[in-house]
């Protein structure tokens, strides 16, 4: 099995990645500093935008839209999420590249499972897009049924090719 960067060679991958991770840690920046003001732990909110996007009910994602629209900050919500789509396409690079990577050098079950991550996180993109479009439809008032619930399925299988994929790094790292 080859992975998605079988194409670029080996000596530029490296590079690529650095490129990569800057311009991904400058989008994380850009997202935190526009979300700023999002979270409120007073009002069950304590990790903005992430609590909408795994509200799971129509009720917890209008409650949560209606606190940012009280207290001013929904325009925020909805700057963060625009700017979101092009970060969507930088994060799942960085994963798939550095699990391409580290499992270079390796055979069996490493490698095998470093090829199939490298592939599966960029999932992340089209889950994390739908996720964004119906975020902006709830930020603007729209609460169709189940849409929170369609928007939380989506964002949630994010995460979890996220996590996944962080383990097998996290992992991969310790075992050289």
């Amino acid at each position: 099995m080859t992975n998605p960067f079988s194409w670029l060679p080996a000596e530029l991958q490296g590079s690529l990645l650095l490129g990569l991770a800057v311009a991904a840690l400058a989008m994380a920046k850009i997202l935190s500093t526009v979300g700023n003001g999002l979270a409120s732990k007073e009002e069950g909110i304590p990790l903005g935008i992430m609590n909408l996007e795994i509200s799971w009910s129509t009720q917890r994602a209008e409650s949560i839209v209606k606190a940012w629209k009280k207290r001013g900050v929904i325009e925020r919500a909805v700057q963060q999420t625009q700017l979101d789509f092009a970060f969507l396409f930088i994060y799942p690079a960085v994963l798939s590249l550095s699990c391409t990577m580290i499992s270079g050098g390796g055979n069996g079950t490493a490698l095998i499972l470093g090829n199939v991550l490298s592939w599966a996180v960029l999932l992340c993109t089209p889950f994390d897009a739908f996720e964004n479009f119906m975020l902006l439809r709830m930020l603007k008032g729209t609460f169709e049924p189940d849409i929170a619930k369609l928007t939380s399925i989506s964002a949630s299988l994010k995460f979890l090719i996220i996590l996944v994929t962080l383990l097998y790094l996290l992992v991969m790292v310790f075992m050289r």
